[in-house]
């Protein structure tokens, strides 16, 4: 990953809040190494917040494969299904 200057290049564009640029080199480094768990992270976070839940779903699910025990991941869709009014769904995700 930090060899991925895409990936790196996306980081910074998301905590400047650029979220247009930081999709992009998201994607971009998708197209490199497609198993990067913490590209989807990041993609389902700033989906979420565009109010895009079914991709922000896609998104947190795809990382799921990658790395199916991470506690952001898992975070991530507890926080989707709460906004969704899914709280079953998300404190299940939440007591994994």
């Amino acid at each position: 990953i930090t060899g991925d200057k895409n990936f790196q290049q996306a980081i910074y564009m998301y905590h400047q809040g650029d979220y247009r640029n930081a999709m992009n080199y998201f994607n971009k480094s998708l197209e490199v190494k497609p198993n990067n768990p913490s590209a989807y992270y990041y993609m389902g976070y700033i989906l979420l917040n565009q109010k895009k839940y079914n991709e922000a779903e896609k998104s947190f699910e795809n990382g799921l494969k990658y790395e199916p025990e991470s506690k952001q991941l898992m975070t991530g869709m507890a926080v989707l299904q709460n906004e969704l009014k899914q709280y079953d769904k998300a404190l299940k995700l939440m007591t994994k």
